[in-house]
């Protein structure tokens, strides 16, 4: 799964709790070393800083799923 817009990776963590192996993308480099921590023990599950409504490193269909919780209120005027 890929979760965009993972903020501390609290969710990330809950899928990878029950087998899901994870990837999450988050524009704050913040974020992505708290959910480096919080994630420590699920060796699987990666994380990297970038815009996640671009995110050209990741190949398409790679992923079996995606989700994005908890984001569109962090989302500017377009």
């Amino acid at each position: 799964m890929v979760d965009l817009g993972c903020g501390a990776g609290m969710v990330t963590r809950y899928l990878a709790g029950r087998g899901a192996i994870c990837h999450g993308v988050d524009l704050a480099e913040e974020a992505i070393k708290a959910a480096r921590a919080a994630n420590a023990d699920f060796p699987a599950t990666t994380f990297h800083v970038g815009d996640a409504s671009r995110c050209p490193d990741l190949a398409e269909a790679s992923f079996d799923k995606a989700i994005s919780a908890d984001v569109i209120e962090h989302c500017g005027r377009m």
